[in-house]
């Protein structure tokens, strides 16, 4: 699978599953708009997985006949705590290690398109408040 433009998802996901639709879609983006479109590349009964922090900005999601038709599901996630469901086999010892061991193994050197020294974090939270073009994630590197 390769990377495509968000105008190119919903095509590309529409090849890649014979028209069918994901079963999941992880919302990361914290955009409204990302949700909405999300439901849009679920299966039959497939869920959305919201992991975004929307805050104060308002979602207006279309949960009309094609919702509830299609039996789709939205979820959110939280980071703070373990899910009750999870607690006999997981606890934060053992999620703190996993994530440790994932970190060391996803490339995620790439995402960070842009880089500022602590000093001017500032700068860093008006690239991202301001969409700067290209900007992925701007990543703040303290002194040693």
């Amino acid at each position: 699978m390769k990377a495509v433009e968000p105008d190119e998802l919903a095509g590309a996901v529409a090849a890649l599953t014979d028209g069918h639709g994901v079963p999941l879609v992880v919302e990361a983006s914290g955009s409204p708009q990302a949700l909405v479109a999300a439901l849009g590349l679920l299966a039959h009964e497939g869920t959305a997985l919201v992991c975004s922090w929307y805050g104060t900005k308002p979602v207006v999601l279309p949960l009309g006949a094609e919702f509830h038709r299609r039996r789709l599901a939205i979820r959110s996630t939280q980071v703070s705590t373990i899910p009750a469901s999870l607690s006999g086999r997981w606890d934060p010892t053992r999620r703190r290690e996993v994530t440790r061991t994932l970190l060391s193994e996803l490339p995620l050197g790439a995402l960070a398109t842009h880089e500022f020294p602590f000093e001017r974090a500032p700068e860093a939270y008006a690239a991202v408040a301001g969409a700067e073009p290209d900007l992925m994630h701007a990543a703040l590197r303290y002194p040693s």
